[in-house]
Formats: C-alpha cells, structure tokens, sequence
C-alpha cells in the first residue's frame, strides 16, 4: 500500500505554523521570519512534500482565479446562484473553482486550506456552521465574501436576504388564511438560514400568542426520511394546518409523510417553502413559495469580492440584504 501523500496541511501542523505561512514560503508571497521559514522547510524535506502545481501553474499563466464554496450543488438554490457566479466571473475575467462541501466543516476547511495554499485571487463562500471560523482565512490577505450564510466573526463581505423578516412575513400569511397550528420544517441552528428562519416562524407566532415550541422540527442535512421521526412528528401532531419549510428539500419530506396521515394539501394544511422551482406548477398540491433573488446573489458578491481585489485597502464591511419575492399559490 502506498503512503498518503503529504500535504500542506501536514506541513503547517509539524512546522506548527498556520498554512498560510507554509503557502507564502512555497509560493513567496511574503515575507516570513527566518526561523519559521527554516521550521517549515525541515518539515516540507522530512515529509517529501512535493506541490500540488494546478492552480500554481494557472496563476503562472495570468489566469485569475476564484474560489466558490457552496453547502449543497443537488440544491437547486445553491445551482442557480453558482451558475450567476460563473458568468459574472467570466464577465470580469476571472475563472472559477468550484468546491461543494456537502454542509460538512470538515470538507469546507479541506477546500479553504487549498484557496490559501494557493493563493487564488478571491473567495465565495457559504458557511457550513456558524460556529466555525477558519482562522486562517481571517488572517489571509485573500479577499472573500460570504454568500446565504453569515459568520459574523469574520471581517467580510455578505450577500444574502433576511431570513428572520421573510420567514415571519409567510408565517403571517398562513395566519391570515386561518391557519392556527402552524409547524416548522429545517435544519440543525448551526445552518444560519434555518436558524434565521426559525426565528422569524417563532417571532410571527409569538405575536399572536400561538407559538409552540414542539412545533418545530430539524431534519438532518441531507436527510431522506429521517429514520421515521418526521413520519412521528406528523402523526404525533394531527392538529397542524399550516408548515414553513426551510427549502424546498424539506418541503418535498414533509409532502411525503403528510400524505401517509390521509391529510389534504392545502384543504388541511397549508404550505409555504423557500426557493421556487418550475415544476411547483405542475403539481398537484399548491405550494406557496418565498423566491430568493439567485441571480442577484451570484452577480453581486462577484462584483464585491472583485472590488475587493482591486481595493484591498477599503476595510468596511457590506452587508447586502436583498428582498424576496412571496408567490401565493392557491
């Protein structure tokens, strides 16, 4: 069996420096202090690490790069606003390098430990969780912005929407349409878009005195079924007439196991997503929808990561908060 081949991470860990100081002592981006730089020499002879030359060698051609993480490509959220950021990159000369972390940490750390190695010219990203930040990211002198999902940690850029006003918005239109039992689909408090959303659903029933905390319901991830606690969930809580979902993931979940209570769509209960997809339409439930502006985040944070390209100097933080559209569907 061969040897894993060592990488810069490697490095980093037995030199006992960060990557990025291994990334500017290869690539000789910047000064680093002799005695740092003789650690991680030692480290990069007694561990044979030998550059991986892909992205060495595109940079070597001229070629501008940016790097694009998103939590999920089988999103359709994440594919529209990946396919905006390609043809805004390519509109300003850049090309992209596209990572898909599957929401996991650990994957989303891999990819960013390989942007700084290499030192792409910017990064696009959506956090995995909140609660993780890539140290050396912050202390990088890579521009980058956070798309959908915010660490607020970090001295960056965002773009997204405010989850809290549109989720309590569509709470409110379940409530004018009579609903009083009104339930929540989404994901771990770790995913900053359902942790949002759940508190615009709470704040909305709250105000009206009808707020039940055993109404809400995290599915995992990437979750097809959940095991059988979201068929429990439903047949444990017959009274629903009214479901926020996080995406339209959890939506399709929570039809299937509706369905299995012999509950009407939307004579019984009544459902409101995020994100629109064509086929909506076609269905044979009407399902209410909150359309985020896709376009508009992938064009926008290529626009604010590239102006922080040309003017690393300007500091300020934007936060970009675009509204959304509410399509009701009856």
């Amino acid at each position: 069996m061969k040897n894993k081949k060592a990488t810069m991470k490697d490095v980093a860990e037995l030199a006992g420096v960060s990557v990025s100081s291994v990334s500017h002592v290869i690539n000789k981006t910047r000064r680093v202090e002799d005695e740092t730089k003789r650690e991680i020499l030692n480290a990069i002879n007694n561990l044979k690490y030998t550059p991986n030359l892909f992205a060495r060698s595109l940079k070597g051609k001229g070629t501008k790069l940016l790097g694009v993480i998103i939590a999920d490509i089988r999103d359709s959220f994440f594919a529209e606003v990946v396919k905006s950021i390609e043809f805004s990159a390519l509109e300003n000369g850049y090309n992209v390098i596209l990572c898909d972390s599957e929401n996991k940490w650990e994957k989303e750390r891999v990819y960013l430990d390989t942007f700084i190695a290499h030192q792409l010219d910017g990064i696009i990203y959506a956090a995995a969780d909140i609660n993780k930040v890539h140290t050396d990211l912050a202390a990088s002198n890579i521009p980058f912005v956070q798309i959908d999902r915010k660490i607020k940690a970090y001295d960056a850029d965002f773009v997204g929407i405010d989850n809290v006003s549109s989720s309590c918005e569509a709470t409110e239109k379940l409530i004018e349409q009579g609903c009083r039992q009104i339930g929540y689909i989404g994901f771990s408090n770790h995913v900053y878009t359902s942790k949002d959303r759940l508190k615009g659903w709470k704040d909305a029933l709250t105000a009206h005195a009808i707020y039940q905390e055993t109404l809400e319901f995290q599915l995992p991830y990437h979750d097809t079924g959940s095991d059988g606690n979201l068929e429990k969930y439903f047949s444990d809580h017959l009274q629903i007439d009214g479901l926020i979902c996080c995406n339209n993931n959890c939506c399709y979940e929570a039809i299937l196991e509706i369905e299995k209570t012999g509950k009407k769509i939307p004579n019984d209960v009544k459902i409101v997503t995020y994100d629109d997809t064509k086929w909506f339409d076609f269905l044979k439930y009407p399902i209410s929808v909150i359309v985020q502006p896709t376009e508009a985040i992938g064009r926008i944070s290529v626009e604010c990561v590239v102006e922080r390209i040309d003017n690393r100097s300007d500091r300020i933080r934007k936060e970009i908060v675009l509204s959304t559209e509410y399509i009701q569907r009856k």
